[in-house]
Order: C-alpha cells, then sequence, then structure tokens
C-alpha cells in the first residue's frame, strides 16, 4: 500500500507537546473552508470532532511520537514521529536533502533544523479528516517552534505573518 508523508523541519527541540493546546486548535479551525480547500465532505466533520483524541506519551523526551485519533476502530490514528538531527535517521534523511538542488531558505532552515515531526498518510486519509488534522499539526508546530514544511506534495512550504502556508519557490 503506498504510503504519503510530509514533515516539519524545526530550529528548536521540541522536547514537549502541549496536547490540550493542540486539541483546543484543532477543534476552533475552521473546518468548513478547510474541507473545502482540500477536497472534502464537510459531512465528515461531526464524526471527526467527536472521535477526536490526542495522545501524547508522559515522557515525550524518551518516547518521542504522538498519536492523533479522529476514526473508528480499527482505522489507525495518525502518528506524528519526531527525530533529531544528531540522531542517525534524521542525518540521513538531512543529508539527502543538502545533496539536492534546493531553494537557499530551504537550505538554511534544514541546516539549522534540531527537530524533525513526520507523519505518515494512507490514501484513505488522504480522503477524509486525516489530511486536514495532518496539516493543522504542522501548522501548529511551526507556530510554535518556527522552520519549514515539506509538504505532502514535495514542496516547501513556511508561514507567513497570518499563519497561511506560502510556497518557498527555488
Amino acid at each position: 500500500m503506498m504510503s504519503y508523508w510530509m514533515m516539519v523541519c524545526s530550529p528548536r527541540c521540541i522536547e514537549k507537546i502541549d496536547g490540550n493546546e493542540l486539541l483546543n486548535l484543532l477543534r476552533q479551525v475552521n473546518h468548513q473552508s478547510l474541507c473545502q480547500q482540500y477536497g472534502l465532505d464537510p459531512a465528515l466533520i461531526p464524526s471527526a470532532l467527536r472521535r477526536l483524541k490526542l495522545f501524547v506519551p508522559t515522557d515525550f523526551n524518551v518516547v518521542n511520537y504522538f498519536l492523533l485519533n479522529y476514526r473508528p476502530d480499527p482505522h489507525p490514528p495518525l502518528v506524528f514521529e519526531c527525530s533529531f538531527v544528531d540522531e542517525g535517521r534524521a542525518k540521513d534523511t538531512f543529508l539527502n536533502f543538502r545533496n539536492s538542488w534546493i531553494a537557499p531558505e530551504v537550505r538554511e532552515a534544514v541546516e539549522k533544523t534540531c527537530s524533525v515531526i513526520s507523519v505518515v498518510l494512507s490514501p484513505s486519509q488522504l480522503k477524509d479528516m486525516g489530511i486536514l488534522f495532518a496539516y493543522e499539526v504542522a501548522r501548529w508546530i511551526l507556530g510554535q517552534a518556527g522552520g519549514v514544511l515539506r509538504g505532502l506534495d514535495g514542496s516547501w512550504y513556511r508561514l507567513n505573518r497570518f499563519s497561511a502556508f506560502l510556497k518557498i519557490e527555488r
């Protein structure tokens, strides 16, 4: 089964996720307009919001992931993983980006990165509220910690002063 991924590269070492703040944000965004933006059926909103639960391990420094449930069992949640640049896997990822031609703004952000938070979406999560929640979590992280986003389309984005995603051109 094919999967799609996105990641936030942040210059801050993210050692904690404020689950209450993130859940409040996810409940308060304009779901109607975001559904329109992502081509989603707004009828999905009530069910997803009723099931919306966030699991953040109490020791995020040791267990570097968090889960966002929004669908009934047995559908899997969104799993957000945090890596640190000094870890081998993150270094390999960054070496690949450093060796490819990317916009100077992205290269600079990547070289300053301390934390990488990534999420993999299944094809079904691209058609339900998963894509909306994944991008809103990314927006929240960028707003809290700064950095750049590698979106599902493979393009790089930053937030503008209105917290909207702005594509970084080469």
